[in-house]
Formats: structure tokens, sequence, C-alpha cells
């Protein structure tokens, strides 16, 4: 499908960081490892990334960290059950995790809500050099120039996610500029971030 790719860019900080040596994505001695955060809920759309995961023709696994919000009924567990049935060892669900693990060892963070109202943890990502992957509606798309800063598929299509996920395994250079780019671009100072993150994945303990 064709899809609107030219989101109007964030505003900058201050003063662009130092560049960093970003990741290769996809690298020889380990699958891609796509990750997404936060709580198991209708609107993030993971059996969408799923359903993805599964077309990705490059070895790629599926990371889930975050877990039911206590509304959902037993979504989280359908969830899961359904991501262990179709992608077998190429998915792991971490459960929740705490703030300073959200983001490690991925190489790609996928959005699957096509209506977030706020990109955040996009830019938590892009502030730790995870390429983000975000879908073309919602508050997410605004923070991302695809293949600059990021990359942007057509919402609630599978096949569409699937071929832009392949994107970042097929051309680490590219991936690694983005990396760099999306960083550089991150609005300063941004705690607000980080505490957002933090209620996202570790959730209510209490629970």
């Amino acid at each position: 499908p064709t899809t609107a790719r030219s989101p109007a860019s964030p505003p900058r900080g201050p003063a662009a960081p130092a560049p960093i040596s970003a990741r290769v994505p996809g690298d020889r001695e380990r699958p891609l490892r796509v990750g997404v955060i936060g709580r198991i809920t209708p609107e993030k759309r993971h059996e969408l990334i799923i359903d993805a995961l599964s077309q990705v023709r490059c070895p790629a696994q599926l990371v889930v960290r975050g877990g039911g919000d206590g509304f959902s009924g037993d979504l989280a567990s359908r969830v899961l059950a359904h991501g262990a049935q179709v992608l077998g060892d190429r998915f792991v669900d971490e459960g929740r995790v705490e703030q300073e693990s959200a983001l490690a060892d991925l190489d790609v963070l996928v959005v699957g809500n096509p209506r977030e109202p706020m990109g955040r943890t996009v830019l938590e990502a892009q502030d730790r050099g995870v390429v983000v992957v975000v879908p073309d509606s919602g508050g997410s798309q605004e923070l991302v120039r695809h293949r600059e800063t990021g990359l942007v598929y057509a919402h609630d299509d599978a096949a569409d996610l699937a071929r832009t996920i392949e994107i970042v395994a097929a051309d680490p250079r590219l991936a690694a500029q983005m990396a760099v780019a999306a960083r550089r671009a991150v609005p300063r100072p941004g705690p607000y971030a980080r505490e957002y993150l933090s209620r996202l994945v570790v959730g209510a303990r209490s629970r």
C-alpha cells in the first residue's frame, strides 16, 4: 500500500548530543531483536505485531516486555499464547521489567497503536539508539521522518509492518544512520519520557 510518510519534524532541543556508535542491527551472531513495550491492551495491537513477525523473512525475535492492565480480561494470556503458537522460540515473553532494562538489547521498537496520543516511548527508544517503527497515524509518527529518524508503516497492516522491519535487517548502514539521526533529534531535556516509560513497563506492583 502507498503510505504518506513525511510527518513533521519534532522540535529540537537546545543542543544535539555527540555522535554515538550505533549498534549494527541484525548482525550474524544473533537474530534481529524486535521489541514491544507496555501494557497488553487491545489498542496496543500485540497480535498484529505477532502476525507481522511471522511474515518477516529474516532471523528475528519478538521480545514482549509488559503485562496485562487488570481491565482487559484474559487478553494478556491469549496474546502470549498466540505469540508462542505462531512464533515458537522466536517469541520471548519477559513480563514486566525494570525501567533500566526496558530497551536493553533491542534493535527495533515497534509501536502498534494507531491512535497513540503521545510518542514518549518512541523518544526514549530514539535516545537509546534503538530504531523505531511506528504506524502512519497517531502521535508517534509525528516524531519520525521515514528512513531518516525511523521507519513508518501502514497502520493495521501486518504485511507492511513485516516489510518495514525487514529494512532494518537488510540495510544495517541505514539502520545505524537512523539511530544516530534520531538521537540527535530527541527534544532535550526529556526526563518525562523516562518517567512515562517507567509507568508503562513496571506498572502497578500491587496487581
